[in-house]
């Protein structure tokens, strides 16, 4: 009786984890295709989560103020195609040196696909 129970929760342990890995990528790729060279962070995630309470409007409006970051290039490089609900949530702090310590959340599709905007915390 308990093998089956032990089985379903390997597994879904398991399809946890290749989704962590997968935001983490894409994460990864799309700071790494946008961030500024001289801005090299290493970088720590936290597990992900999501939402449904960020609005289309809500996501043109982090994508004004990604702009305004010094940290990255402009404009900006998204995927196109419009958000799917609910977004994947996923934090990350990124160090540079000792005294650069600077926080994000970004947001991901459903599908988890694309990065669809983020903010600095």
């Amino acid at each position: 009786m308990k093998k089956p129970f032990v089985l379903l929760l390997l597994l879904g342990l398991t399809f946890v984890g290749c989704e962590q890995w997968k935001v983490e990528r894409l994460v990864g790729n799309f700071l790494d295709d946008n961030l500024k060279k001289e801005y090299d962070f290493s970088r720590k995630y936290n597990d992900i989560d999501s939402t449904f309470n960020v609005t289309d409007s809500m996501v043109d409006v982090l994508r004004q103020q990604a702009n305004k970051y010094v940290e990255f290039n402009t404009p900006i490089s998204y995927e196109p195609g419009k958000a799917t609900r609910p977004l994947i949530i996923e934090r990350v702090r990124m160090k540079q040196d000792d005294s650069t310590q600077t926080n994000m959340t970004f947001y991901l599709d459903k599908e988890l696909t694309r990065v669809v905007a983020f903010k600095e915390n």
